[in-house]
This record gives structure tokens, sequence and C-alpha cells, in this order.
């Protein structure tokens, strides 16, 4: 399993007006059946134009966040491990009735 952070495109949300796929500086977006998808994983560069420019908010990109190892491993018990944390630059989506944090914000 590939653990880099990619585009993801939810396709319930995609309405296949092909902006994304346009503005992809490295052309890794693609559409089939009227949705766009992620064609060429590795040529994105993640510029965040297409979750920019996506009208209905169907692409998010997740952050990967990587923590160093303390600067004083002899105070540290676990001061050789990372740990990689993924998040999203979209808020979280809720049920309908329930309120996110963003929301109260």
């Amino acid at each position: 399993m590939n653990n880099d952070p990619l585009p993801s495109i939810d396709q319930k949300l995609c309405t296949g007006c092909r902006r994304c796929v346009d503005i992809c500086p490295t052309h890794a977006l693609d559409q089939t059946n009227d949705k766009a998808y992620l064609r060429y994983p590795d040529l994105c560069t993640y510029c965040t134009a297409c979750e920019d420019v996506c009208p209905v908010n169907a692409i998010s990109l997740p952050f990967l966040i990587l923590l160093a190892p303390a600067l004083h491993p002899a105070s540290q018990d676990v001061s050789d491990q990372h740990l990689a944390l993924s998040i999203s630059s979209q808020p979280p989506r809720t049920k309908p009735g329930l309120h996110s944090a963003h929301s109260a914000l």
C-alpha cells in the first residue's frame, strides 16, 4: 500500500466540469464517464490547483506531517521513532443534523 498522500476525488460529488483536468499543469488528471480521476499519480506535484478550482469541493489533498525525532535523544524514550499524520485540507463532512467543530468557529 502506498502511504504517499495523493489527491482524492469524490466521484459522487464530481460534476465532470473538467476544470481540474484542464488546469493540471502536469496532466496528472483525466476524465472518463464524465468524472475526473487521478490517471498519473507519479506526475502529481501537489500544486493544489485542482482542489482550488473545483466548484463543488470534490477534490481533497491530504497533507502528510512528519515529526522529526527529539533533539535530545537521551531525554526521550522514543527518540528514533517518527510519527506520521495525514490530514485533509477540507473540513470534515458530517451527517445531516450534526455540527462539526469547523461550523462552530
